[in-house]
């Protein structure tokens, strides 16, 4: 993914040095159909607009762009991480946060190589003075997370619309209220692609490109931070972003998502204290982390088809109660939430979400091999275990990177995370 980006850049940046003169014509949005469109708003906060979708997060969205004074009208365009617009997006030659080049950045950057000097501050969402939400409207008012595009997106039906002229997407929640998003575009030397929406969300995606919800399928993908795409803001009153745990077992927090097995799943990997952290690596049947993982340093000799429970690094390190989950109970996580990848605390990771607003976040934490994590800063995945065996020298591990999750075989003898689920309690 990050490749990609950077051949984009590459290819478009000779063309971007071309002509930086801004386009006036923005397809109706700032032009003469500025009537107001249908969306009312149900409260205001510093003068500005918000309706309530009913989200579990209690995020209010407002009715609006930065920079505009309808629903209908564009606003402003930023490239991520400014906070006023500006005539001419030329790429990297005039982003704030970057010395002319995509491999020069500044800030918020999380990959060596992207960073001015080798530069990493592994800040991967908007502080509040980089925040054009911000900025413009005032404290409290912010642009949105991924994790609240994903939510907004989960919680309401969406449908294409036009207001007093101006094309766009309207999103409508069970509450009956809704919003519109006009086709906006973004700039480059010039407006662009107002067929589409594209709206930045306040998180970091590589560290040359940003999350941003809408396109031509409608969907969160990563952008090149240094064009200037649209900015919807939000606000919570009651900052009820859930995503901790919801209840504890012998000291240790889980998340339950409801899942029709009723299996509830720990916010931490075992031998870790924060839902970021890489936590301890197993081989399986071995209930100890150790400094080799070789065939030669492998203790356990059974051949079990579901390891037992003496043989469980999370019932050894956690207590009864907690254990290894199965293939099943993978496969229902997965199934049953929606995941997406992400950086949480500078740490890349799948994080999955249910339809209560319940997450967990699963650190890409590699495996060791032999001695050691071969971590590499451009693609990090992770491997986890399951109960399940996979023939005599194998288990059955899920494997996670940005892109996909799925089950494959795995040695034994090698070191990966576990991740510890217990059963809900029988009423």
């Amino acid at each position: 993914m990050k490749n990609a980006l950077r051949l984009m850049a590459i290819l478009l940046f000779a063309w971007a040095l071309a002509s930086c003169t801004k386009d006036t014509n923005d397809g109706g949005g700032n032009g003469g159909n500025n009537g107001g469109g249908n969306d009312s708003g149900n409260g205001t906060y510093n003068g500005h607009e918000y309706v309530d979708l009913g989200l579990p997060s209690g995020t209010l969205w407002a009715t609006c762009n930065v920079g505009a004074t309808k629903p209908e009208d564009y606003g402003d365009h930023f490239a991520w991480g400014e906070t006023t617009p500006k005539d001419c997006y030329d790429y990297w030659l005039s982003y704030k946060y970057c010395m002319g080049s995509i491999s020069t950045l500044t800030k918020y950057c999380c990959i060596s190589e992207d960073g001015y000097n080798g530069f990493t501050d592994y800040q991967t969402t908007l502080l509040p003075e980089d925040d054009a939400a911000t900025t413009n409207w005032g404290s409290g008012w912010r642009m949105p997370t991924q994790e609240e595009w994903i939510e907004m997106c989960m919680h309401t039906t969406r449908s294409h619309d036009k207001v007093n002229g101006v094309k766009g997407l309207r999103f409508i929640a069970s509450n009956g209220n809704s919003l519109f998003f006009p086709a906006s575009g973004y700039y480059t030397n010039f407006l662009e692609n107002t067929r589409y929406c594209y709206y930045w969300s306040s998180s970091l995606g590589s560290s040359v490109a940003a999350w941003l919800y809408g396109g031509e399928h409608e969907m969160l993908q990563t952008k090149l931070r240094c064009l200037g795409y649209s900015v919807r803001p939000v606000i919570n009153f009651n900052n009820n972003g859930g995503g901790s745990g919801n209840g504890t077992y012998n000291g240790h927090e889980y998340v339950d998502f409801s899942l029709p097995s009723g299996t509830l799943w720990a916010t931490c990997n075992v031998g870790a204290n924060s839902p970021e952290e890489y936590g301890d690596y197993f081989a399986w049947g071995e209930t100890q982390p150790k400094d080799i993982y070789t065939a030669n340093t492998y203790t356990y000799s059974d051949d079990p088809s579901i390891l037992p429970p003496e043989h469980d690094a999370a019932t050894a390190n956690w207590g009864n109660g907690w254990r290894m989950p199965t293939q099943d109970e993978w496969e229902e996580l997965f199934r049953k939430t929606r995941w997406f990848w992400t950086w949480q605390q500078g740490v890349p990771g799948l994080k999955l979400l249910d339809f209560n607003g319940n997450s967990l976040f699963l650190p890409f934490a590699d495996r060791i091999w032999e001695d050691e994590p071969d971590f590499d800063e451009t693609y990090r995945y992770g491997y986890y275990w399951t109960t399940s065996a996979d023939g005599p020298n194998s288990a059955v591990a899920y494997y996670i990177d940005s892109d996909e999750w799925r089950k494959t075989g795995f040695e034994r003898i090698r070191g990966l995370s576990v991740r510890p689920v217990r059963s809900a309690a029988k009423h």
